[in-house]
C-alpha cells in the first residue's frame, strides 16, 4: 500500500496573513482559502493548511530529510519503551 502526506495543518495567529509570507518566501502561488485554512502548496502536492489559534502556539517536532532519526526518550501513546 502506498501512503503519501497531502496536507498539514499549520497553527498560526493570523491564517492569512502567515500564509501569505510563507507563498512569497517560497515562490509559490497565493494561497487559497478553504473553509478555516489558507493553504499552500507546496512540492509533491503537500498543501500546508495555516488555520487561526488563539493563545499561546505549541512547537511541535518536524523530521525533515537533513536531519538523522531521532530516537524518543520515553513511550509514545503507552507503547513499548524504545531503546
Amino acid at each position: 500500500m502506498s501512503v503519501q502526506l497531502n496536507h498539514s495543518i499549520v497553527p498560526a495567529h493570523d491564517a492569512r496573513s502567515s500564509a501569505a509570507f510563507l507563498a512569497d518566501l517560497l515562490g509559490r502561488p497565493a494561497p487559497s482559502r478553504f473553509g478555516p485554512f489558507y493553504g499552500v502548496e507546496v512540492d509533491n502536492g503537500v498543501t500546508l493548511d495555516f488555520m487561526r489559534v488563539e493563545g499561546r502556539i505549541a512547537g511541535q517536532p518536524s523530521p525533515r530529510r537533513d536531519q538523522p532519526a531521532r530516537r524518543w526518550p520515553r513511550p509514545l501513546l503507552g507503547g513499548p519503551e524504545r531503546s
